[in-house]
């Protein structure tokens, strides 16, 4: 997949100002993308349209106490199926109802299911990196799953270790704020990629802090 092209005076304005929270990134908190590749898929579906830390946090949290021995996506896939439906589960386990984000999530579930299937000798986490390091944000439209957007998908890739960022409200309204516009949700990625690489930064990290300061996030 051929990336767009970035002006290079678009990647120095964007650079100018990630560069003012350059000092910031060693020391902040990188805790959500240490659990379990379980609960990284649940939070990519999770996240849509909620606060993170009162109504996503929280909950993934309980469910993570509540089942232990879900780690992997393919523990996941097999919980789920002890449920009558994807609604079911995602009410009962994560106190949800919505029927577009339970049939998400199951339609992701498996799909990333398929992923590590094709290479079963590789470990789960590192088939799911491969896979987060291959795709570019624009290929989650093949994907053809109601409820998973670019955000979405990019949530996950950089969940799964993938050096990206994610066109939520908060990266987009400051990459808004800069040029003036508002890019496209592929656009806004590729834009923050490029500034961050002009940098020598990691995208994720860029991302993670540009996230917790413009949600307010306090530790």
């Amino acid at each position: 997949m051929i990336k767009i092209k970035i002006p290079n005076v678009e990647v120095t304005a964007v650079a100018t100002e990630i560069e003012k929270i350059a000092p910031e990134l060693d020391d902040m908190d990188m805790s959500v993308f240490h659990r379990p590749t379980a609960i990284k898929v649940i939070d990519s579906v999770l996240m849509r349209g909620l606060r993170w830390k009162t109504a996503v946090g929280p909950k993934l949290k309980i469910f993570e106490e509540n089942h232990p021995d879900v780690k992997q996506v393919t523990e996941l896939a097999y919980l789920m199926e002890c449920y009558q439906n994807p609604v079911e589960f995602l009410d009962t386990e994560l106190g949800n109802s919505f029927e577009m984000k339970a049939n998400a999530l199951n339609s992701l579930v498996e799909y990333l299911c398929g992923v590590i299937e094709e290479s079963p000798t590789v470990p789960e986490r590192d088939a799911l990196k491969q896979w987060a390091d291959a795709v570019e944000p624009q290929d989650c439209y093949a994907l053809d799953i109601k409820g998973i957007g670019v955000a979405s998908i990019q949530w996950l890739r950089m969940l799964l270790g993938a050096d990206t960022s994610k066109p939520d409200k908060h990266i987009m309204g400051f990459i808004s704020d800069i040029l003036g516009e508002e890019p496209s949700d592929v656009r806004c990625v590729f834009i923050m990629e490029a500034a961050s690489e002009h940098l020598g930064l990691s995208t994720r990290k860029v991302d993670h802090r540009l996230w917790q300061i413009r949600s307010n996030w306090k530790t």
